[in-house]
C-alpha cells in the first residue's frame, strides 16, 4: 500500500516534471529520475506501480499547469528585478514599461500633473461613497 502511494506521487512529479519548461527544469528532471532510478533498484514492486500509475497520469492537464507555473516565475521575476532596480537606482535592470512610467511620473510631478489627478481621484471617491450611502439608505434587512 506504501509503496503504491509513494510511486503515484513519484509518477505525478514525474509527469508534471517532463511538462515543464524555462529555467530550472532540466535539474528538476534530473533530480526525479535519479529518485525514482533509486526506488526502483531498492523497493520491490515499486517498478509496476510506478508505471502504472504513470500511464494514468492527464499529461494534457500538467502542459497547461506547467505552462502556468512558468507564466507565474517569469512575472515574480521580472518584478523582482524591477523592486532590485528601482530600490538599488539601477536603470539597467528595469524592463522597458518600468522605465516609462518612471518618466513619465517624473514629468508629471515636475508639471503638477499629480496633485491634480489626486485631487479629480479623491473628488470622485467621494462621490462614488455619497452615492452608495444615499442608495444603501433605502435597502432594508428582510428577516
Amino acid at each position: 500500500m506504501r509503496t503504491s502511494k509513494e510511486a503515484a506521487r513519484d509518477a505525478h512529479e514525474s509527469a508534471r516534471a517532463r511538462m515543464s519548461y524555462g529555467e530550472g527544469a532540466g535539474t528538476r528532471r534530473k533530480l526525479i529520475n535519479a529518485a525514482v532510478e533509486h526506488k526502483i533498484i531498492t523497493v520491490p514492486g515499486y517498478e509496476k506501480a510506478y508505471f502504472t500509475s504513470l500511464q494514468q497520469e492527464d499529461m494534457v492537464e500538467h502542459a497547461q499547469k506547467a505552462r502556468k507555473e512558468r507564466n507565474r516565475k517569469d512575472v515574480s521575476k521580472k518584478i523582482d528585478r524591477n523592486i532590485r532596480g528601482l530600490s538599488t537606482g539601477n536603470n539597467k535592470s528595469l524592463t522597458t514599461g518600468v522605465i516609462v512610467l518612471t518618466y513619465a511620473g517624473v514629468i508629471a510631478h515636475r508639471h503638477g500633473l499629480d496633485k491634480k489627478a489626486l485631487d479629480y481621484t479623491k473628488a470622485r471617491y467621494s462621490k462614488a461613497k455619497y452615492w452608495v450611502k444615499v442608495k444603501t439608505s433605502d435597502l432594508r434587512v428582510v428577516k
